[in-house]
């Protein structure tokens, strides 16, 4: 026991005492009395004293109050962790470069409801000796996250929103609500233990579900079947439960692969086209390519989009020469797709333009005898038929 002024005081006082030993200016602080540590994460237990640049003679130990358990220790320069709890063992830490500057603050990794409770920081060094207290409570923070922030779905597959929260094993309390950021629709709705779709939108009805088995996890990832243009967008993931309320916001973007190109050739008596028809989403970039890869600029794209959203693509290539060396490319970058196609045609002119007036000729001659014999069935039904 300390005795100043003539009154008893306990060590915990101690450093409020003068004495011949000690400076009466040491002072040992914790700055916040009572530390909200929140479930595996680290927690600083803020500590300072008087500083003295010399730390040879600095001795900073951390115990709890309720059963003196060392938490860490510090002498002769280094930690000195062998009477160390096994509860702290390779979770504690001081800043050491922040010693010499009368910061003994705690540092305690990945923290467990079995933390909480009192804690006394007690340093010692050549201007005095002294001690401070504080409660360290633990609590669960409640999060909402979606992992990806962004989701590319792809047309008539299923497409998974991410979303996971902190969990509470009850579920009687649980809400999940999946909705547009934009406008506020409701996607998906889950509460009272069952899924409540009645002010669902009528484009996603029959077509959202929860993993019902994992909300007792913390996940509450939406499924959207078959896809569509209209599903790309903003979503909201907001989530309750006993432990909170929270949002988390992510965006989903839509692409379809194209189809394989359909090729039709036309042959007239000027030139040669040479036509690839084709749908997807979104819009892509289309070229042409000659015999050396060099770019052609002879072609043209006719676009319009289908019923479901895609964008239907009809480009043509027209070639004056009797000899077709060339590749239709397409590329679709949202889903790195690209197609190429490579067309060789090697034709006569002069064959055709005979091979059309031929033709010509051969639908004149049919014609006219088409109509000879029909005039001359008319005339044999007229001998045929008597005379009155």
């Amino acid at each position: 026991m300390l005795h100043c002024h003539g009154k008893c005081l306990s060590f915990h006082n101690a450093s409020k005492c003068s004495h011949p030993l000690f400076s009466a200016s040491f002072e040992v602080i914790t700055p916040n009395k009572h530390l909200l540590a929140i479930r595996g994460r680290p927690a600083i237990l803020g500590c300072e004293f008087t500083p003295d640049t010399d730390l040879s003679n600095l001795v900073v130990t951390w115990q709890r109050q309720e059963d003196s358990r060392v938490v860490h220790s510090f002498y002769y320069l280094h930690d000195q962790l062998d009477r160390q709890s096994s509860n702290y063992q390779k979770r504690t830490s001081l800043y050491s470069s922040e010693l010499g500057k009368g910061n003994a603050s705690l540092i305690i990794a990945a923290v467990s409801p079995k933390d909480a409770g009192w804690y006394l920081c007690i340093v010692s060094n050549t201007k005095g000796t002294g001690r401070a207290l504080m409660q360290v409570t633990c609590g669960a923070s409640f999060e909402v996250i979606t992992p990806n922030k962004h989701l590319l779905a792809i047309r008539g597959r299923p497409a998974i929103l991410g979303c996971e929260f902190t969990p509470d094993t009850d579920l009687s309390n649980l809400v999940v609500t999946w909705q547009r950021q934009e406008d506020s629709r409701v996607v998906h709705s889950f509460y009272y233990k069952q899924d409540q779709l009645d002010r669902q939108s009528s484009k996603y009805q029959n077509r959202t579900s929860l993993y019902s088995s994992e909300l007792g996890k913390g996940n509450a990832s939406l499924i959207i079947a078959a896809v569509s243009p209209k599903d790309a967008g903003w979503y909201l993931c907001i989530v309750s439960n006993t432990k909170g309320t929270g949002r988390a916001l992510m965006q989903v973007t839509y692409g379809a692969y194209y189809s394989e190109p359909r090729i039709s050739i036309l042959v007239n008596s000027s030139a040669l086209k040479v036509q690839f028809e084709t749908e997807g989403f979104p819009k892509p970039e289309v070229t042409w390519l000659g015999e050396h890869n060099q770019n052609l600029s002879c072609h043209m794209e006719i676009y319009g989009q289908t019923e479901d959203g895609l964008y239907f693509i009809k480009s043509i290539f027209e070639a004056q020469k009797p000899v077709v060396n060339v590749t239709f490319t397409l590329k679709n970058h949202l889903l790195n797709q690209n197609l190429h196609r490579p067309v060789f045609l090697s034709y006569d002119k002069d064959t055709t333009d005979h091979m059309i007036i031929a033709l010509v000729f051969l639908t004149v001659i049919c014609f006219l005898l088409i109509t000879g014999i029909f005039w001359l069935a008319i005339k044999k039904q007229k001998k045929q038929t008597p005379s009155l």
